[in-house]
């Protein structure tokens, strides 16, 4: 992965800074009970793209989501407190690949940490 400049986010709007790669440079998890503030709403089927897909909202509700380390433990002092409102999907078909192209509205928050 190549190196990514330093930056910080921009403190009057919602958009990631100018050098965001899209890249994830450090994943975030939470783990069973220290999930406090995510919300899983119900699962719903949608097939409008001829395969059946599970969609599920999910909201982080200042959720603290803690780094993974190397040996895949949760870091104790390496955490992000995440404020968003978004959908996951998930498919389980290995003969649907790939999906056709979804237009999405611009991101208006990126859990991804900015700029490593």
């Amino acid at each position: 992965m190549a190196a990514v400049p330093p930056c910080m986010p921009s403190t009057t709007t919602t958009s990631a800074p100018a050098c965001m790669t899209g890249e994830i440079t450090q994943p975030y998890q939470c783990r069973g009970e220290g999930c406090m503030g995510v919300t899983l709403g119900p699962v719903r089927i949608d097939n409008s793209l001829g395969v059946d897909i599970e969609l599920r909202d999910v909201s982080f509700d200042n959720a603290v989501l803690r780094a993974v380390q190397p040996d895949g433990s949760l870091s104790d002092t390496d955490t992000v407190t995440v404020r968003a409102a978004l959908v996951g999907a998930f498919f389980d078909d290995p003969g649907v690949v790939p999906l056709p192209p979804v237009t999405c509205a611009p991101p208006t928050l990126d859990v991804r940490r900015w700029c490593g």
